[in-house]
């Protein structure tokens, strides 16, 4: 058996273990569903971004402490993975979303270009988000990479991202404004419904940074040669005792 016959048979057997493996992984759901994109396509190493989801989960908006509201979007990231000790290290998240004393562009200020958990550009900007009619794609998709359809997300905020304190719409009002999380305009302000009701929620990242790009790890390396000088050695072995 010469190097390129080794070769082909070890690659055969990896694909046939792979294989396996996501036979086993979907059979326990774990690639079951959609997967969010955490980090942009479109983006160079060491550029920043900040990603934005709706929740899944909802909950009411009786609460006038928008502590309350960032608690919730912290836990529904780190229920998914992609909050603290998740897929990017720790996250901190952040609810958009104003109270009689909060503006929600004061609580999730936006530092550069956001992005939603499908890859898609939301904002370029402070000014695309908070002060333009529309946003380049709908938020859309929640913290597990999942089209949520006519999604009413709790905002408490006009369209610039300032609390409604002169209709009394804010989070913890008997009435409270909220966006549609499926569309590009009233994404933040659409329309309003009882603060007693469940809802979704907005939740902007901190800050991320694109890493560079990664090399082949060492031990898969490792392992490949090893599996690679085993076979060698298995068939110069036969062959000694054929001979």
């Amino acid at each position: 058996m010469n190097i390129k016959a080794l070769f082909t048979t070890l690659m055969s057997r990896r694909k046939a273990f792979t294989g396996v493996l996501l036979v086993g992984l979907v059979a326990g759901g774990s690639v079951a569903h959609a997967i969010p994109i955490l980090t942009p396509t479109g983006l160079s190493a060491g550029s920043s971004y900040q990603l934005v989801f709706v929740t899944s989960s909802t909950r009411d908006a009786t609460s006038s402490s928008i502590a309350d509201y960032n608690a919730f979007v912290q836990t529904v990231a780190n229920t998914a993975g992609i909050g603290i000790g998740g897929a990017l290290g720790d996250v901190n998240w952040s609810a958009i979303a104003s109270t009689a004393s909060v503006n929600a562009r004061d609580n999730a200020p936006i530092f550069g270009s956001v992005y939603n958990l499908n890859d898609q550009l939301v904002a370029n900007d402070s000014v695309g988000m908070y002060d333009s009619f529309f946003i380049n794609n709908p938020i859309g998709f929640t913290e597990s990479g999942v089209f949520l359809v006519s999604g009413l997300v709790f905002t408490g905020s006009e369209g610039n991202g300032i609390r409604s304190s002169l209709e009394g719409l804010t989070l913890g009002s008997t009435n409270v404004r909220v966006g549609a999380s499926h569309l590009s305009a009233a994404w933040i302000s659409a329309a309003q419904r009882p603060g007693a009701n469940q809802g979704n929620f907005y939740a902007l990242s901190e800050v991320l940074t694109v890493p560079a790009a990664t090399v082949p790890e060492p031990v898969t390396l490792t392992l490949f040669g090893t599996g690679l000088l085993g076979l060698l050695w298995n068939t110069r072995r036969r062959k000694t005792t054929t001979t």
